[in-house]
This record gives structure tokens, C-alpha cells and sequence, in this order.
């Protein structure tokens, strides 16, 4: 779906009115054509152009020779939008993989990450890296309430943004403070799930200017409830998988000179996840009768950073240092997968992480042939990892095993509650990047852009890795020291991240472009190990080219946008999970070389009829694998093979008409999401296929502008048909989860 928002004059309100009065008109057109052709143009509706700094420097997105899709904050809220979940769909090409219980997974064209790899697209909290390059278990998902803007950016952006995004960036862009403007807005929000659970939630933001027009404070508090609707049949509760998300986030902003900006932005978010979405059958009932303990997950970052601009005459010093930290404890059980035959068997998994980067850029500011960005970054990051796979009541009863604790090599293979521990792997890592960047840009022959980038930089990767647990005895006492095996290792690599675009404006509605460019994706050190000890120690970095030639056209007086995009992707060395059924673990290993193509489509149409708007998009592609390449499991993946987490076809169209009765605003939309079957790992087992399923999606909106005090209504009907779609599958686990069901949503808001 294209975030371009159509603009309309005020004249435009009366067109259905003035039909009657075509004879009038007509007797006037007769006696003062130019005065109507002045009239009739104000009226025209055109689809108005979209500012991004998808660039690290303000530029229309049509002038832009890229793939970028960018949704305005206020257009999320208005469709009550949530989190990443709901933004996906309205992307094609864009697809989540959200098992309800670990860290959420992009996928931007076919190039995947499976669970526990490092994501192959990025997210960005304005220009700071959020996204983990190890081991990732919190994603950013912040709330769309009050951000100004959201721009997914498609393909490599390795030149600007480094080893975070080695085929696509989700960038959040909070709202900004305003230094002359005193505003409130609020929000609350009902949601009700078919044969579920309701919920609550809402937020509210204040702007205040301080001090005259110098200083200026943004505060934002919002808290979620998110209704469950999958049902624990043995522990006989219901709706087990709801969840509850609280975050604030302070800005404040201070103009200290005629040219210079401070600014520091806080941020924090909490989310407490109940119970995981998973159920244990393949005919849509949403209900698990295998789980005798809630899998439960709690995470929360905080974020701070501080920013300055100062302004030189043909150019801005931007200064950006942020500091992320992250907690995560998951404790999921996992008796399903032994049938019973053990009590209680589940994981512990405790997560530390802290991001220290910096940035230091030069960005052009003037008018003129020429427009560059330069800059440095400098990113360290600190993980502490812990995996534990323990049985409880094994065949030897607890509180005889608690005796054996404290002898000889049994911390090895007991907790210090008695506790079998069949698998543990303790990680500590260390990543680090430096590099120097820059994007030239040259118009030559006034219509023809050239654009230049390059990425220097050096990374390591490092850290060590205790192994141990009964099923790893026979290491532990051959290769380390009776309790533990350690591995240590360090892995130094260092590249070029090249970036070329051709951009040619035809005339002012429409333009060609051609691009290529590099990412890359850290590599680093195994944080578990297969039990016979013969799975690498580390894994090397991937990288990847992506080739683009588009189009980019307006027609019919800026009333019809015709978007055309083919691309071709070649992926070496791709990351993949191997996994082991004995630990319930896995580990990354390069899988080859992949290959991928597609063409995408963006269309959106105003028709000469007052209020109403056509919009799809929709996405071709083709990525498998081009290479020999052998599982875990024995399987053998030969050139040819789908990737996973591919699907071939994508799809998004929405029908919208906004109407206005005197002082009051009605709006309404209907909208339908398609994503075709994908295999969901690289086994590619049939059982074990997501996805081939469509949505609809209903929208109303009541709302009175000049009754600043009265809220705007909001109703959304969500999976209207209330679809049984699958997900996410896993057959280790026995774990199926389906999309939620329909699920409507009352919203009112407002804003003073």
C-alpha cells in the first residue's frame, strides 16, 4: 500500500453539490473561461509528494532511485495499527514471521532469517541501529502512536547504514517537538477477538515550548492490553496468549544558536507476553491441550540519544551518539515435543545486551548540481546469552538428584535446584564496526542524477561459549575440564560497500532508474553446539547485491501513480539454522549462494469522484537457492530448491471514500491482504508450510474538525472473514499458529 496521501483543495468538498448546477455553470464557463480553468485546477485532487531522510538527508521519494514505502504516523493510528504485524501486510513484499512467543522476523523479498539468525533487515529508531547483530531476542516494535513517519527501505542499504541491514531497513521516525506550538493528543482503543478475548488500551502525547521558541518538550505515554485468543485445554484457561506493552518516550529539543539544533530523545518499553500463540493441530482450532506450563516471555529496552546539528553555509555538522540497553527471559515448555513420557521438560533463555554507536556526518545543504553526505560510525556491542534445557522429575526423582549437587562434575549436568540440565550454552560476545561512508549525487544534463556510494569498514566478532548438560558430557569431560567446554574465538573481516544509481527524469511526472548495491551481515561465534561436537565454531558474514531497474510515473494531471520496479538479488554465503532435535538448539552455518528476482508494483488512482481512492500493490518474485547444500537432518538441497520464508506472490488493495457532510468528516475503506505458501525452513518439509491465504480488512471514521473537543471515531474490523491462516509451523515443536482472528476495534481520538 503506498503511503501517498491525496490532497484536497477546500473548493473540492462542494463538487457533488455543484452537479445540479451545471447549466449555471456552463452560462458562466460561456462569459469567463479563464476564470473556470483557475477554478477547475485549484479543485483538481493530485497525489501530493512524501518527504523521507531515508538518505540521512531530507529528498521527495520520487526523486529517490530506490525501493522505499513510507506511512505518515497519523495514517497508522487512523487505522489503528499497532505494531509491526499490521504495517507488514500493508507491505507487500514485505512478510513477518511471529510464532507469538520469540523475537518478531522480517523478511523483505524472499531474503529471510530463521529463528535465532541474525535479521536480514534491519530496524532503526530515526538513525540509530536497534536491531541486535547477534543472537537477537528483542525487536523494535514501538507503538505508531505519535511517531511521525515509518519508511521501509527495500534492498541493501549497507553504504549508509552498515552491517544492520544487509537487504532492507524499517526506520521509526518519532514525532518531533514542535517550538511554537502547544499541543495535546490522546487516544484509547477497545478490541474485541472472535471467540477471544478483549482488550484496552491508550495513550496520550503533550508538546510544551519552553522558554519562547528555544526550547521545546515532547512527552508520550501509551499502554496496551493485547486480548488472547488460543486456549490451554490441559490447565483448562482460556485465551492464554494475551499480552500487556507499556512505553514512554521524552524528547527534548533546544535551538542554542541561529544555526544549531541540540536534541535528546529518551525511550523505554516493556512487554510481558502470557502464554505463546501455538497450538497442536492443522484444522484451525485455537487451542493447545499439550501444555502444562504457560510459555512465558518479558522484555525491555531503553533508549537514549543525544543529537546535534550545526549549520555552515553550504552544509550541516550532524552529530549522533545513542546508547541501547535490553533485558529478555523467556521460559517456554516443552513437553508437547516428548509426549508426555517426561513430566515437564522446558528452556530458560536470560538475555542481556547493551549498544554503545556514534555517528558524525557532513551533510550538503545548498542548491545545486551537486549533494553529498560523508560522515563516520563507530558501534560496540555487549551480549550475555544463557540457554538451559532442563528436565524436571526425570527417572530419578529431584530430591534425590538435589543430594548429588556440589560433587564431582555434576554441576555439568544438574541446576543447583536438582534440576536436570540437559543442555546449557552460556555466550559472551563482543561486536564491534567501524567505518567511513559517503553518497555523491551530480545532475548532469539537467535531467540525469548520478549517484556514487561507498562503505569502508573493518568488523570483529568475539567472545566465548560454556558448554555443558548431560547431553554434552562426553565433551565436557574429553575437552574441557570435567564441568565445561569453552570455545573462544574471534572472527576480523573487513569490505567495501559499493552503491551506484542512474537516475533519469523524463520530465516532471516521470523518471527511470537504475541501481545497484552491497550489504552485509556480521558473522561471528556459535552460541550452541551439536552433541557430537562436530558443528563449526562460528559462522562466516554473508553479503549480498541487489540490482534495480524501475519507474516512477504520475498521470492524467498527477492523478494516477504508476510504480514498476524489477530487481535481481544475488546472496552469498547465506546464513542458515541448523537444527538439532537432542538439545532443541540449533546453530548458523553458511548455506551458499541464493538467487532471487521479482518485479513490483505500486499503483494508486484518484478518480474524478469526490473523496474516493484506488490503491495496489502487489509483488512477483522467485529466490532459491543456487547452490549444494546438505541439513542437519540429512536432507539434501540441491541449486533450484525454494528458499524459505519465500513466498512467490504478494498482494495488497484497498478501496477508500472519504466524504464530508457540512462540518463532519465520514471515511470508510475495504482492503485485502494476500501472501502465497512458503516453506518455513530450509527442510522444506510440505507439513510445515505457512502462509497461502488471504484477508479482508474493514475500515469507518467519523470525525468533526471544527469540534476540537469531540474525539474521532474510529471502528476497524480486522481478518474480516475471520480466515484460519497458518503462520508460522513447527514440527519439532508441534507448534502451529494461525493468524488472529477477526477482531474489531473501536478507537476514538482527538488532539488540541
Amino acid at each position: 500500500m503506498s503511503s501517498i496521501r491525496c490532497k484536497v483543495s477546500p473548493g473540492i468538498r462542494h463538487w457533488m453539490i455543484a452537479l445540479p448546477l451545471s447549466s449555471l455553470t456552463a452560462l458562466v464557463a460561456a462569459q469567463a473561461p479563464n476564470e473556470q480553468a483557475a477554478e477547475t485546477a485549484s479543485k483538481r485532487r493530485v497525489i501530493e509528494e512524501v518527504i523521507v531522510s531515508a538518505t540521512k538527508r531530507d529528498a521527495s521519494l520520487r526523486d529517490i532511485p530506490a525501493s522505499i514505502t513510507a506511512f505518515g504516523g497519523d495514517q497508522l493510528e487512523q487505522q489503528g495499527v499497532q505494531g509491526i504485524a499490521e504495517i507488514a501486510k500493508l507491505t507487500p513484499g514485505m512478510n513477518l514471521q511471529d510464532d507469538g512467543i520469540n523475537a518478531k522476523r522480517i523478511t523483505i523479498r524472499g531474503i529471510s532469517a530463521d529463528l535465532g539468525a541474525n535479521f536480514t533487515s534491519g530496524t532503526f529508531l530515526g538513525d540509530v541501529p536497534f536491531s541486535d547483530p547477534y543472537v537477537p531476542r528483542v525487536a523494535l516494535d514501538p507503538n505508531p502512536f505519535d511517531l511521525g513517519s515509518v519508511e521501509i527501505l527495500k534492498g541493501p542499504q549497507g553504504t549508509l547504514f552498515g552491517g544492520s541491514a544487509l537487504n532492507g531497513a524499517i526506520r521509526y521516525i518519532p514525532q518531533k517537538p514542535l517550538y511554537e506550538q502547544w499541543e495535546f493528543k490522546y487516544y484509547t482503543q477497545y478490541e474485541q477477538v472472535e471467540l477471544g478475548d478483549s482488550a484496552l488500551s491508550y495513550g496520550a502525547a503533550v508538546n510544551l515550548p519552553l522558554f519562547g521558541d528555544d526550547l521545546a518538550l515532547r512527552l508520550m505515554a501509551f499502554d496496551r492490553e493485547g486480548p488472547g485468543y488460543v486456549d490451554a485445554l490441559q490447565r483448562n484457561e482460556k485465551d492464554v496468549n494475551s499480552l500487556d506493552q507499556d512505553g514512554v518516550r521524552g524528547q527534548l529539543f533546544w535551538l542554542p544558536g541561529e544555526r544549531s539544533e541540540l536534541r535528546l530523545t529518551w525511550q523505554e518499553q516493556q512487554t510481558e507476553i502470557h502464554d505463546t500463540s501455538a497450538t497442536d493441530n492443522f484444522e484451525g482450532r485455537l487451542e493447545n491441550g499439550q501444555t502444562p506450563r504457560a510459555s512465558t516471555q518479558g522484555n525491555e529496552y531503553t533508549f537514549a540519544n543525544l543529537g546535534f546539528t550545526y549549520g555552515l553555509r553550504f552544509f550541516d555538522v550532524v552529530a549522533e551518539v545513542a546508547e541501547i540497553q535490553k533485558d529478555y527471559v523467556n521460559r517456554s515448555d516443552l513437553s508437547r515435543i516428548v509426549d508426555g513420557s517426561i513430566e515437564s521438560m522446558q528452556t530458560d533463555i536470560v538475555n542481556y545486551s547493551e549498544t554503545r554507536s556514534a555517528e558524525l556526518r557532513l551533510v550538503s545543504t545548498h542548491e545545486g548540481p551537486w549533494q553529498w553526505v560523508f560522515g563516520g560510525f563507530y558501534f560496540d556491542y555487549h551480549m550475555e546469552d544463557l540457554f538451559d534445557l532442563e528436565v524436571d522429575n526425570p527417572l530419578v526423582p529431584t530430591d534425590l538428584l538435589a543430594n548429588l549437587v556440589g560433587l564431582p562434575f555434576t554441576d555439568s549436568v544438574l541446576t543447583a535446584d536438582g534440576e536436570l540440565s540437559a543442555a546449557r550454552f552460556w555466550a559472551l560476545i563482543d561486536v564491534e564496526e567501524r567505518a567511513l561512508f559517503g553518497e555523491l549525487s551530480r545532475t548532469v544534463w539537467d535531467r540525469f542524477d548520478l549517484t556514487l556510494g561507498l562503505r569502508v569498514f573493518k568488523t570483529s566478532t568475539g567472545g566465548t561459549v560454556d558448554i555443558s548438560g548431560a547431553t554434552f558430557a562426553a565433551q565436557t569431560i574429553t575437552q574441557g575440564d570435567g564441568t565445561t567446554r569453552t570455545v573462544e574465538d574471534e572472527i576480523r573481516e573487513d569490505g567495501i560497500n559499493p552503491k551506484f544509481a542512474l537516475h533519469w527524469h523524463i520530465d516532471d511526472d516521470r523518471s527511470i532508474f537504475l541501481s545497484a548495491s552491497k550489504g552485509f551481515r556480521f558473522g561471528g561465534l556459535n552460541a550452541a553446539k551439536s552433541p557430537d561436537g562436530n558443528s563449526p565454531d562460528g559462522f562466516k558474514s554473508d553479503t549480498l547485491w541487489n540490482y534495480e531497474l524501475g519507474l516512477r510515473s504520475l498521470w492524467f494531471d498527477q492523478a494516477l501513480q504508476f510504480d514498476l520496479t524489477l530487481y535481481y538479488i544475488d546472496w552469498d554465503d547465506a546464513q542458515v539454522l541448523q537444527y538439532d532435535s537432542v538439545t532443541l538448539t540449533g546453530y548458523l552455518d553458511n548455506a551458499g549462494r541464493v538467487k532471487g528476482k521479482g518485479a513490483e508494483l505500486a499503483i494508486r488512482y484518484l478518480p474524478p469522484i469526490d473523496g474516493l481512492s484506488l490503491s495496489l500493490s502487489a509483488v512477483r518474485s522467485d529466490t532459491r537457492l543456487d547452490s549444494e547444500f546438505t541439513t542437519l537432518q540429512g536432507a539434501q538441497r540441491q541449486p533450484g530448491d525454494p528458499w524459505p520464508l519465500a513466498p512467490d506472490f504478494s498482494s495488497a488493495t484497498t478501496i477508500a471514500y472519504q466524504r464530508n457532510l457540512g462540518s463532519w468528516e465520514l471515511g470508510t475503506s475495504l482492503s485485502h491482504y494476500y501472501t502465497a505458501e512458503a516453506f518455513s525452513n530450509i527442510e522444506l518439509k510440505e507439513s510445515e508450510i505457512v502462509n497461502g491465504f488471504g484477508t479482508w480488512d474493514l475500515q469507518l471514521s467519523l470525525g468533526n474538525p471544527a469540534l476540537r473537543w469531540l474525539p474521532r471515531m474510529t471502528l476497524n474490523v480486522s481478518n474480516l472473514t475471520d480466515k484460519r491462516g497458518r503462520v508460522a509451523v513447527s514440527e519439532n515443536y508441534k507448534d502451529v499458529v494461525y493468524t488472529r482472528p477477526r477482531t474489531i476495534a473501536l478507537r476514538f481520538s482527538g488532539d488540541f
